[in-house]
């Protein structure tokens, strides 16, 4: 079931979209995470049933499909490099606090995130400097310039 698992996964992931006459990124986004979500499943029927699905698997993969819907709408909105680094950085902080969130309360038990507030800490100060890039002409050339973007 695993292998065969795989191949159902990679095909709808791969070659499921290219059947499509017109793309309707949401939806792909919907069915891939469905079948993954299928997939990691069947490990949990036919491997152990610890609880994983549902404290770490389900919520790692709905926060990644609704930041890839948030990321496909700020792509139609938006081309700017330092905003989608910012979105990016984004991204990244939250998938660290759902990520430790998740592996905390499985395996620990309780709510405890280190790692993820150094992490903002990072993110946070990067996030600040792309958007006033972004809002600044005048620097946004200066960075141009000296690093050859």
């Amino acid at each position: 079931p695993y292998i065969s698992g795989g191949f159902v996964v990679a095909w709808i992931w791969f070659l499921f979209p290219l059947l499509w006459k017109k793309i309707m990124p949401m939806l792909i986004l919907a069915i891939d995470a469905l079948a993954l979500l299928t997939y990691l499943y069947t490990f949990r029927i036919f491997g152990d049933d610890s609880g994983w699905f549902a404290l770490v698997a389900m919520p790692v993969v709905i926060a990644m499909w609704a930041l890839g819907n948030g990321f496909i709408f700020l792509f139609k909105k938006t081309k700017r490099k330092p905003v989608i680094i910012a979105a990016v950085l984004g991204a990244i902080n939250i998938m660290s606090f759902v990520i430790e969130i998740c592996l905390n309360m499985f395996y620990l038990g309780r709510l405890q995130i280190p790692v993820s507030v150094i992490v903002t800490a990072c993110c946070v100060s990067l996030m600040v400097f792309f958007i006033v890039l972004a809002k600044s002409k005048k620097l946004n050339a200066w960075v141009s310039r000296k690093f050859f973007v």
